[in-house]
């Protein structure tokens, strides 16, 4: 059998194995309310707009004056006649999203041909990121060669960030896919002369202008390619790159010139957004913690696999050395390679410092954000890092081959660096927890992985299955958790519509929320069609006692959930616990970040 067969038979291996793998965890997982929000809005409801902003006849979202049956909830993410499509999907994002409506159409082609489900809501971005793995090999095998390409293929594949945000009902997978396919063409027209740059440009502009309508947050990878061309592609012209721009932007603008106005009005999103005080060692720390928790043991934003084994310094050393391999030999002046002993001496030195540094400000942040019922951990945690650093003595001590410099290297340099500063910048100037949201940075995520790859095949074979070992000890409980957990984000529906099944008719179920999915989701996931109450404390249109007496009248018990936001205050809960005796608390799975409280009411009844 020819090399080239046995190649094509592996790669078709390695794209079962990533299919295989995302359309399992794609259907085992429940909603999360991010995802059913994206189901809303596909729907053609709008659900977090501003109380004036609601327009019920047009299928907006309300929170009912009294209890409703779980159907009335349910409509609002489901197809329903009446609902105007797809212009009710156009005002939806201009009301409450910062993005064009171009993920929310595609969503509505896919889900009106195919029906609504878990697996078919996640199926565009499983779809989408399947389409980024070409784009993985072409990019590192242009600047690495073939092994490179392999080694950058897997690693996307099996990644534990590249799993949670390909299985994902929202617009990630497709910020990953134009994150990479624009880095790919960026460096494909500098290798292009004649006609061929000038089909390429054309393609380039448009792709560019698609992106940035599909996220606003891919402007840093626009930013990062338009600087590089400026430094290393002369050959296309100044002329020609301004027009390349300039047409990028037209595409763009026709949708975004709304976006600072939109950002600036005080919506129910900047309400919550806006305005919240960060420690500044938080900031500093959140953007290295986040990118390099994209290759290491820190894995997602799903909150339980912040107290995963792997939260220390330790953990960042293994992707800091790989990151900080392909930057050295850009600095011969400062650490001349050709003087291995003068080298290993500052490399260990600036490692070591950069290490420390990073660390700190990471255990500082980790320690503020672990659960205390988690801190059981740290022993563990202890163990594992110590575990994971013996390697790295050894690595250090033995022989790094080093390639040349590249500039190419230095586009994926100006990607992670740019997107890593965006949130931040916000979090300065506008005072929002941007730089808190790890999926603010996964324009740099394909550039991450690139230079993970590139590092990586700098070793020698035995260091690389070193680094292949390492990568297995670091990723295996966040494989173990997609193995088995059926939540995700924290917010467990089904768990809770199992629990409300069990509620009489004269019970009523309060759902408490500061985000309208809660509601939509704990409707969802309940297999019986019981009556359900909600209750915003943020929007302002209910109103303590009388609405929430209104509500509780005639009831022989209330059942009170906090679907995703156990952690903030409820003055609706204060009143219950005040007026009412709370009996129990409903055990939820670990890690779930929701609550059910059960109260019976003083008398016979609530309000008798």
């Amino acid at each position: 059998m020819s090399r080239n067969r046995i190649g094509a038979l592996a790669f078709a291996l390695l794209v079962v194995v990533f299919l295989s793998a995302r359309i399992y965890i794609a259907q085992r997982e429940s909603l999360w309310a991010d995802e059913l929000y994206t189901l809303s809005v596909t729907t053609g409801h709008s659900i977090w707009q501003l109380p004036e902003q609601t327009r019920p006849d047009l299928g907006d979202y309300f929170d009912p004056p009294r209890p409703q049956a779980a159907a009335v909830y349910r409509k609002y993410i489901n197809f329903e006649p009446g609902i105007k499509l797809p212009e009710n999907i156009v005002r939806a994002c201009i009301l409450v999203d910062w993005n064009s409506p171009i993920y929310y159409l595609i969503q509505w082609i896919w889900l009106r041909a195919v029906g609504i489900s878990e697996l078919n809501l996640r199926l565009p971005s499983i779809l989408m990121s399947l389409a980024t793995l070409p784009f993985i090999w072409l990019i590192a095998e242009k600047l690495g060669g073939s092994r490179s390409a392999w080694i950058g293929c897997l690693i996307f594949t099996l990644n534990p960030a590249s799993l949670y945000f390909s299985t994902e009902g929202r617009v990630y997978a497709f910020t990953l896919f134009f994150s990479t396919l624009l880095m790919y063409l960026t460096i494909s027209l500098r290798d292009q002369a004649g006609s061929l740059q000038k089909r390429k440009a054309i393609i380039w502009t448009l792709i560019a202008g698609i992106a940035l309508l599909c996220h606003i947050l891919l402007a840093s990878v626009f930013v990062a390619c338009v600087l590089w061309l400026l430094l290393f592609a002369r050959n296309i012209g100044y002329k020609r790159l301004a027009l390349m721009v300039g047409g990028a932007l037209v595409v763009a603008l026709s949708w975004h010139v709304r976006l600072v106005h939109a950002m600036s009005e005080n919506t129910l999103a900047t309400k919550q957004w806006f305005g919240v005080s960060i420690p500044w060692w938080f900031e500093l720390s959140r953007p290295v913690s986040s990118v390099l928790s994209f290759i290491s043991s820190l894995g997602t934003e799903n909150p339980t696999s912040f107290v995963m084994p792997g939260i220390s310094l330790f953990v960042m050393l293994p992707p800091l050395f790989l990151l900080c391999l392909i930057f050295l030999p850009m600095m011969p002046t400062i650490l001349p390679v050709s003087n291995k002993a003068i080298f290993n001496v500052r490399f260990t030195r600036l490692w070591a410092v950069t290490s420390a540094v990073c660390g700190a400000l990471t255990l500082m942040q980790y320690s503020a954000t672990v659960p205390p019922e988690c801190t059981g951990l740290y022993t563990e945690i202890v163990f594992i890092a110590t575990l994971c650093a013996l390697p790295f003595l050894w690595i250090l001590s033995g022989r790094l081959k080093f390639g040349e410099y590249d500039p190419r290297h230095l586009l994926l340099y100006l990607n992670v660096t740019i997107t890593t500063l965006v949130p931040l910048l916000l979090d300065i100037t506008e005072h929002a927890p941007f730089c808190f949201i790890q999926r603010y940075y996964l324009p740099a995520f394909p550039a991450i992985i690139l230079l993970v790859t590139l590092a990586i095949s700098r070793l020698k074979l035995r260091t690389q299955v070193i680094f292949a070992a390492l990568g297995i000890l670091l990723w295996a409980p966040l494989w173990t958790n997609f193995l088995y957990s059926t939540t995700r984000h924290q917010e467990d529906y089904r768990a809770i519509g199992e629990i409300l099944k069990e509620s009489r008719a004269s019970d009523l179920i309060l759902i408490h929320h500061r985000f309208p999915p809660s509601a939509l989701g704990v409707a969802d996931y309940l297999t019986v069609d019981k009556e359900l109450a909600s209750w915003s404390d943020e929007s302002g249109v209910q109103k303590i006692p009388d609405d929430l007496v209104a509500l509780v009248k005639g009831r022989t018990a209330v059942y009170f959930v906090k679907g995703r936001d156990r952690i903030y205050p409820s003055p609706a809960e204060d009143w219950l616990r005040k007026n009412a005796r709370l009996e129990k608390e409903f055990p939820l799975p670990y890690g779930t970040n929701s609550q059910i409280l059960y109260f019976v009411p003083l008398h016979k009844t609530f309000g008798s």
